[in-house]
């Protein structure tokens, strides 16, 4: 069930976090103009998503003008620990940040495949997603067993 529970976060977040779009607020072509705001912002040229700055806590990290959110980080950070936790496991404080690095590394490699695929035109599309969703689902044998890999991830049919 380790594997199992392991293998289905790693293997639907990564998709989830690539078609999901994070913090864009529109995704658009390329844009040098900056938007019109209250306060000084930085603009992102993948996705035209202004980064401002009266929140510098709000982003974990900035990847080629777009912001990964700190919550995001804080969400998937959780949603790991809770799966170990179901597993019987606990993280020891010494391995937390490697654990930390790693999630981070996750985050910024996502953020580069999805500002890749907006640059060649590729987007998720509902077929798509069906077919990826029919495939995890069906790596399981029983309902029983789905649930149980959901609820050990935090999450469920209509999150995922």
């Amino acid at each position: 069930m380790r594997f199992t529970a392991l293998f289905l976060f790693i293997f639907l977040t990564i998709p989830a976090l690539l078609f999901a779009g994070g913090n864009r607020e529109n995704d658009q072509a390329e844009s040098t103009e900056p938007t019109a705001t209250d306060a000084p912002a930085e603009v992102s040229p993948a996705s035209g998503t202004p980064l401002s700055t009266d929140d510098p806590d709000k982003f974990i990290a900035v990847v080629n003008g777009v912001g990964v959110l700190r919550s995001e980080f804080d969400f998937r950070l959780q949603q790991t620990v809770t799966a170990y936790l179901a597993q019987g496991q606990v993280i020891p404080e010494a391995d937390m940040p490697i654990l930390e690095e790693g999630l981070l590394d996750q985050l910024v490699a996502t953020e580069l495949l999805y500002q890749d695929a907006l640059s060649q035109g590729i987007e998720a599309d509902e077929l798509s997603s069906e077919i990826q969703y029919q495939q995890t689902r069906e790596q399981f044998p029983t309902q029983e067993a789905w649930e149980q890999a959901l609820e050990a991830n935090n999450t469920t049919d209509e999150g995922l």
